[in-house]
Formats: structure tokens, C-alpha cells, sequence
């Protein structure tokens, strides 16, 4: 499953390379006379928060409140590098590095709970590769056994584990239904 997931980034790496190298190519060409004065481009400070690949690291604000409304229960974790377990630290600390969602899909069919885990000591996200160890946690107590679909943003991965049985998913960027283990993680890890 992991080389699938590993096989999938690729191909779409690829694709991004095809379509920026097509639009560097179009805004190359000629359409009209060119003036002395170009106009100066517009910059956006936009977010596309769906967008993992993102290199503008995604903050618990960029979330904005229409996106929190889909839930019905809203639960902060903090994690830190090499530590087990959530901290304290408010919510708007730190940069986002994954949500665990009771609904399938993102919650976007059903309103459910929404589970919104940051680092406070991350600028840019997580680094490359999964022989780190980038924090994790025990689910708490009404949010066993009942995760359904997984986003994960600045370059984070996550993978879910079931301790009853030994099972762990491979290392998740995205996933709307999970599979083998839809409402069976008790815990998570962020790579």
C-alpha cells in the first residue's frame, strides 16, 4: 500500500511538472504587441489549503471558520517532535500538519466531529521521509475507533494504528474512506 501511495505522489509530481512547464510555455508566447510598460502581476494571498503541496506553510487560521462549521465537535492536538501524547498549546499556535475526521470525505456529506493536529515549533512543515519521528498521540476517549478520512498539509504524512489488533495503515497525505482501518485507529503518528 505504501508503494501505491509512493507510486501515486510520483505521477502526480509528474503531472505538476507537465503543467507548469505548459504554462511557463503559453505565458512565453507572443500574443500581442509588447508595450513598454508591462502591468505588474498580482500577487494572491490566498491559500488553497487543499493543496498539500503548498510551499506556503498552511497556519491553524487559514482555516477560517466555514471550515470548522461542517463539525458538530471541534478537538485541537498539539504534537512535538519525539514526544507522545497532545499538549496544551491554543490553537492558533503553530502550523497545521493533519485532520482526522469522523465522516468519510472530509465531512463534507455529514456533519461529524473534526480533529485539528498542529506543531507549534514547525515554520515549514515536516521533513522529508518516514524514519522520523514528528509527534503522535492516543485518540481521546469519544474519538476511538471512529476515524473515517484523513487530510494532511506542509509535507506532513500521518499513519493511524489500531493497538487491539497490531494493524497501522501506511503513511497517509489524504484519504476519504480508509479502508481496513475505517473506525478501527486508536492512535496516530506524524511523519
Amino acid at each position: 500500500m505504501e508503494t501505491t501511495i509512493t507510486r501515486a505522489r510520483a505521477a502526480w509530481a509528474r503531472v505538476a511538472v507537465v503543467v507548469a512547464g505548459a504554462l511557463l510555455l503559453i505565458g512565453l508566447a507572443p500574443s500581442a504587441p509588447v508595450s513598454a510598460e508591462a502591468p505588474a502581476a498580482e500577487e494572491s494571498d490566498e491559500i488553497q489549503i487543499e493543496a498539500v503541496e503548498s510551499d506556503r506553510p498552511v497556519t491553524f487560521e487559514d482555516l477560517g471558520d466555514v471550515d470548522m462549521s461542517a463539525s458538530t465537535t471541534f478537538y485541537h492536538c498539539s504534537v512535538r517532535d519525539g514526544r507522545y501524547g497532545c499538549t496544551g498549546e491554543p490553537p492558533e499556535e503553530g502550523l497545521v500538519v493533519a485532520r482526522l475526521y469522523q465522516r468519510s470525505d472530509f465531512n463534507k456529506y455529514q456533519a461529524g466531529w473534526m480533529i485539528v493536529i498542529t506543531n507549534p515549533e514547525y515554520e515549514y512543515g515536516c521533513s522529508a521521509g518516514y524514519g522520523d519521528d514528528e509527534g503522535g498521540a492516543n485518540l481521546p476517549g469519544g474519538f476511538i475507533n471512529d476515524v473515517s478520512s484523513v487530510q494532511t498539509y506542509n509535507h506532513c504524512d500521518v499513519k493511524l494504528g489500531d493497538a487491539a489488533t497490531g494493524d497501522a495503515s501506511a503513511w497517509i497525505d489524504q484519504d476519504r474512506l480508509l479502508g481496513a482501518l475505517n473506525n478501527r485507529a486508536d492512535a496516530f503518528k506524524i511523519s
